[in-house]
C-alpha cells in the first residue's frame, strides 16, 4: 500500500468515525429526556390554559328596591330608563357572565314595569333575581322575568289586578275600564308564562279583584319561584 492510499484512508476514518457503545447510550438517554419533557409539557397545557385564559365568572347585581316608575314627590322611584342603562351596561361587560336582580318593592307603574319585566327577558346575558323582602304587585311580575328566581323565607309576594284613576266621562271611563282589562290580560300572560297555566286559568285563581298574597313556600308550590332560600 502506498504512503498516498494510506492517508486517503486515514481521512476517511477520521471523518467518518463509528459510535461507540458511550455515544450510542448517551444518545438514547437524550432522546428518552426529551419524551419525558414532551409528555409533561403535553400534560400540563390543558391546565395551563385553563387557569390563565378562562375567564372568571363574575355575577353583578341590580337593586329593586323601592317604587316601580318615577315619584313625583320624592323623586326616587325604580324607572325602566335607570335598569335599562345598568342592563347595558353589565350586558357590555365582557367579565359578567350573568347578572342577578334583587327585588324589594312595593310594586307601581304597570307601564314602567313591563317594560322592565321585557328587558330583563330579553337580556343578552341570564338574569336571575331574588326576592329580598316584599315583591307585591309590578314587583313581583318582574321578579317572574328571573331565568332562576329565589325567594328568601321571610318574604312575601303579592298578586292582583291593576288599580287607577279616571277623571272625564262615561266614555272616558269605559276606555279607562278597557285598558285596564287589557293590562290585566298582559299581566296574566307573563304570569301563565312562568306557571305553565293559561291565562285564563291565572285570571280566575289570581288576578280575579283580590289581593293574593304568598308566602315563600306558597310561591314555591304555584311555581313563581324555583328555590326558597335560607
Amino acid at each position: 500500500t502506498s504512503p498516498g492510499t494510506r492517508s486517503r484512508r486515514s481521512k476517511r476514518n477520521r471523518y467518518h468515525h463509528t459510535p461507540t457503545t458511550t455515544t450510542t447510550a448517551r444518545y438514547n438517554t437524550n432522546r428518552r429526556f426529551r419524551t419525558l419533557i414532551l409528555s409533561f409539557f403535553q400534560a400540563i397545557t390543558p391546565l395551563f390554559f385553563d387557569i390563565v385564559i378562562k375567564p372568571q365568572v363574575a355575577i353583578k347585581e341590580i337593586l329593586i328596591y323601592g317604587n316601580i316608575g318615577y315619584d313625583f314627590w320624592t323623586g326616587d322611584g325604580i324607572t325602566a330608563k335607570s335598569i335599562q342603562s345598568q342592563l347595558q351596561t353589565l350586558n357590555d361587560d365582557k367579565d359578567v357572565s350573568e347578572i342577578t336582580v334583587r327585588i324589594n318593592s312595593p310594586g307601581g307603574s304597570v307601564f314602567e314595569g313591563v317594560a322592565i319585566y321585557n328587558m330583563l327577558q330579553q337580556s343578552a346575558k341570564p338574569v336571575n333575581t331574588i326576592i329580598d323582602g316584599i315583591a307585591y304587585s309590578m314587583g313581583a311580575i318582574i321578579a317572574m322575568a328571573g331565568k332562576k328566581r329565589q325567594m328568601a323565607k321571610n318574604a312575601t309576594l303579592l298578586l292582583h289586578c291593576c288599580s287607577g284613576v279616571a277623571v272625564g266621562n262615561v266614555r272616558d271611563m269605559k276606555n279607562t275600564i278597557q285598558m285596564m282589562e287589557a293590562l290585566d290580560t298582559g299581566l296574566s300572560e307573563s304570569i301563565a308564562e312562568t306557571t305553565g297555566l293559561s291565562a285564563n286559568d291565572v285570571k280566575d285563581k289570581w288576578m280575579n279583584y283580590d289581593d293574593q298574597t304568598f308566602t315563600a313556600a306558597q310561591a314555591l308550590e304555584k311555581k313563581f319561584i324555583h328555590e326558597v332560600r335560607d
